[in-house]
């Protein structure tokens, strides 16, 4: 699942949509399945599956999914129903629910 530096790669057949670097899209995104956002993204995200932010994506919105995997920047509340994971580099400003069998690990303020 992970390339080098940590960089979250997919397997075939799972990504069903993708947001390239240098891409700017303002709006709702409402999918079924995998999306992977690399470029930057402005508006409200509903998917049943997994988000996926790049290491260059920039997301500000609302956000409801199932997994999330964070290694950009995320501006917005997040709610996913099973896992969060946010790699090293990420940076998140809003709130962070998921569902209490997946909380792990320490929340560190700065």
């Amino acid at each position: 699942m992970f390339g080098k530096d940590g960089e979250v790669t997919t397997t075939p057949g799972t990504l069903n949509s993708m947001l390239g670097a240098g891409c700017k899209i303002k709006g709702d995104i409402e999918l079924q399945g995998t999306i992977r956002i690399d470029g930057q993204f402005e508006g409200s995200i509903s998917c049943p599956d997994t988000l996926i932010i790049g290491k260059s994506g920039v997301v500000k919105a609302e956000v409801k999914v199932k997994n999330a995997v964070i290694g950009g920047k995320l501006v917005g509340n997040i709610a996913a129903a099973n896992k969060i994971e946010l790699q090293s580099g990420s940076h998140v400003e809003g709130d962070i629910q998921t569902s209490p069998r997946h909380r792990r690990g320490r929340v560190l303020r700065g």
